[in-house]
């Protein structure tokens, strides 16, 4: 493989030395047997309808078998030992010699007497993680499926009033554990109007650990703060406790001193067993519960239990009409000269599906698995060789089968597959393996796709500038911090860290994923803002032909650096009479409505879509002349492996004109930060022509994400489904078009103008 020949003999001698047992027949030997595993293996997970294979831990299973089969010396040894590891979960595979004649006989998977039972197979409605509150589903005919709660999460929460600490930092610490899921802090500061001030929910570190250990956020409080809230919360299923709340004050002028702050029943020790915490705010309550324990504590005698309550979904799945039936099968090559044949329906009782496999077989296996891999997830760490094969293999098969979009984005997913075990053997720990994800993913060319792991501080600040790409150069837009250096607005930057900024920005780019170059622009330019807390960087800068170079830290926190990104938090305003400029990034509906009267006696509406709406998106319904019918999302239906034979179930937004109809002239402005919702928005502007559209393409992705979790506390995120331009036509990779383009200058930028906006104006004013 291309990737293959890039990389240098020595290091091959390198992991050669290591000692990994597959090499003995040499790393391509390996490779191969992994990948005829990582494809045997999704076809089976996905779409072998044994009680045997749905009830099993796929991945626990992918760590034991990756170390299995990665040393077989050949083809037939690496058969034997599939056979091995797949026939205790599904006894009517068949794995054979590439080219044998093999015949799939409906005789052998068929009971001498059918009275009573059912057909159990596979629907994917896109593919389900086992959320209830997720648009994505995966059942078995005839099977009960349990799905997590479905409000998504269980939260408690208390509040302090924010005036004695404005403009001072606080700092929110208490100890959490869990049984099952995953869970999160969180802390925010509400600031007046309803202005979005700090707030972490750990979104990018969920705690998975199931020993007590205390987790922290800080941030910064608004001089306009009215309260900080906090809390703790389970994301989906599982089960997690959470004691001993502390929030710190910093004090002034004393270096790195905290105070206690005092808060309501912090230990929830005076609480009654069994009731929920006293002078806390407990959320959703029909799907979790939330209960004072001494089963556990950090400190003292009692925590706060945060449980889920199981969703019961049985298949058939409603609208879904394909339906495998007995006798469907498939046959597929599974490289290094080996194929499968496997059926995608069996017969099944209410306790087991026919033909059952050898118990003492499948007992021998699970062992096996339950021995060599570790109980405790913490145990397991993309560190190990076999966490990280396991992982591409895991990755590879969600995207092989359900990704809706390799007929667009037209990447070889095999050599893809190649390319990051390659990575996989090189990388050395769990931080050059999330590299390897990022590159390995970045060729769904996906603008959904985010990699990251739990624990991840290299990049968890900010330096306080922002910067864009014009005019082919690096250019300084913003500046956060006064106290800064000699650095101006509109200076060029030359070098980061010695490194030039073009090279630099290439080298980001390749572990971006994105449909379009503009969201992949946009996305590694700000990945180059990000390092350690305080980690220092070198910019060589260029101002007026001369060139300096200065000295920054990465100091702001992420939430904070996008909240600073706002610099005008105006989110309506009369431009002129007649004319109205609306922010529908910060707007809301509600204040939308509160100007109606305004904006149906206006000229011009001016509404600014570079970012993400916030909730407004009736607005069109005003704009709107005749009934939506479009549907434009589509949710794949699958049965088959390699996403064969895929129908769709296909909706919309299905929106109906609203009164009062807007008639004034509507000018909307764009940039490759609108992604997803934002596109849904624009999708109805474009495609209906109620708007003139000006700016630069957006990012070119739409449909609701559907993320997942890897071994080793890895997460990801993709897009499920397949979304379409109103008239049917291609959006992903394309995205909105503007009417009228539009780029940023040096000289405008330097000025502080909206080059955007200005032009906006202009078409208003027409």
């Amino acid at each position: 493989m291309e990737s293959m020949k890039r990389i240098p003999f020595s290091l091959f001698l390198v992991a050669i030395s290591l000692g990994y047992t597959g090499y003995a027949g040499g790393i391509n030997r390996s490779i191969q047997n992994i990948e005829a595993f990582t494809r045997l293996y999704g076809y089976v997970r996905y779409f072998y309808p044994g009680d045997e294979a749905a009830a099993l831990n796929w991945e626990k299973f992918a760590i034991y078998a990756a170390k299995k089969v990665e040393g077989a010396q050949n083809d037939e040894a690496l058969k034997k030992i599939l056979e091995k590891l797949f026939l205790p979960i599904a006894p009517t595979l068949k794995i054979t010699k590439s080219g044998q004649e093999t015949h799939f006989s409906v005789t052998d998977i068929t009971p001498p007497q059918t009275n009573g039972m059912n057909v159990v197979a596979w629907q994917h409605y896109g593919l389900g993680f086992g959320k209830a509150d997720s648009i994505y589903k995966s059942v078995r005919l005839n099977r009960k499926t349990i799905l997590s709660s479905a409000a998504g999460f269980g939260t408690i929460r208390n509040c302090l009033d924010a005036t004695p600490f404005r403009t001072k930092e606080i700092k929110l610490k208490a100890a959490v554990k869990t049984v099952a899921g995953s869970g999160q802090l969180w802390l925010r500061v509400d600031r007046d109007k309803g202005q979005r001030g700090f707030f972490d929910n750990m979104g990018d570190r969920p705690i998975q650990s199931s020993q007590w250990n205390y987790y922290e956020i800080t941030g910064p409080v608004a001089d306009d703060a009215q309260q900080i809230c906090f809390g703790c919360f389970l994301s989906g299923s599982g089960e997690l406790y959470v004691d001993d709340f502390q929030v710190y004050v910093k004090k002034e002028n004393r270096g790195d001193e905290w105070e206690l702050v005092p808060i309501q029943n912090p230990g929830f020790e005076g609480d009654k067993e069994g009731d929920p915490p006293g002078q806390w705010f407990a959320g959703d309550k029909q799907t979790y519960s939330y209960q004072v324990t001494s089963a556990t504590a950090a400190e003292g005698g009692k925590s706060v239990s945060i449980k889920s309550s199981a969703v019961i979904l049985t298949g058939p799945l409603p609208n879904f009409e394909p339906r495998p039936k007995i006798g469907d099968h498939i046959a597929k090559d599974l490289g290094s000269g080996l194929s499968c044949l496997m059926p995608i329906a069996l017969y099944g009782t209410e306790i087991h599906t026919y033909p059952k496999t050898s118990g003492e077989d499948l007992n021998r296996l699970l062992a096996a698995v339950d021995r060599d891999v570790p109980k405790n997830p913490e145990q397991i760490i993309a560190d190990d060789l076999y966490v990280r094969l396991a992982d591409i293999a895991i990755a590879w098969n969600v995207f092989r089968h359900f990704y809706p979009y390799f007929d667009v984005v037209k990447t070889d997913w095999r050599t893809a597959l190649t390319d990051a075990l390659t990575d996989a053997y090189l990388d050395k720990n769990q931080w050059d393996f999330l590299k390897t994800l990022r590159k390995f993913t970045a060729k769904l060319k996906d603008g959904h796709v985010r990699v990251n792991i739990q624990g991840n501080t290299f990049e968890a600040y900010y330096l306080p500038l922002g910067w864009d790409w014009i005019e082919n150069q690096l250019v300084i837009t913003d500046i956060f911090d006064k106290t800064l250096p000699d650095i101006h607005v509109g200076d060029v930057v030359e070098k980061i860290n010695g490194v030039s900024a073009r090279i630099a920005l290439e080298q980001e780019e390749q572990y971006i994923s994105a449909a379009t170059q503009g969201w992949k622009r946009y996305r590694s330019l700000n990945a180059l803002l990000a390092g350690e807390k305080n980690e220092k960087f070198q910019i060589e800068i260029k101002r007026d032909g001369k060139t300096s170079i200065e000295t920054f830290w990465a100091s702001l926190g992420v939430q904070e650096y996008y909240r600073l990104l706002i610099k005008d938090p105006i989110k309506s305003k009369k431009l002129q009479e007649g004319i109205y400029y609306l922010d529908l990034s910060q707007v809301s509906m509600e204040d939308i409505n509160r100007l109606m009267p305004e904006l149906q006696k206006a000229k011009a509406i001016i509404c600014d879509l570079r970012g993400y709406p916030n909730g407004n998106h009736q607005l069109i319904s005003h704009l709107l002349k005749t009934n939506d019918t479009a549907q434009w999302m589509w949710i794949p239906l699958i049965v088959y492996p390699d996403y064969e034979q895929v129908t769709y179930e296909k909706v919309g937004w299905s929106m109906i004109p609203l009164k009062p109809t807007l008639s004034a002239k509507i000018v909307f402005i764009t940039d490759s930060r609108a992604i997803s919702y934002a596109e849904s928005y624009l999708g109805y502007i474009e495609g209906n022509k109620l708007a003139t559209i000006v700016g630069q393409p957006t990012a070119g992705t739409n449909g609701n994400l559907n993320p997942f979790t890897l071994p080793g506390g890895y997460f990801l995120t993709w897009t499920g489904m397949r979304v379409v331009k109103l008239d049917g036509s291609q959006h992903h990779g394309v995205g909105i078009i503007p009417n009228v383009p539009m780029e940023r200058t040096i000289n405008g930028v330097k000025a502080g103008r909206d080059e955007f906006l200005e032009k906006a104006l202009e078409i208003a004013r027409r």
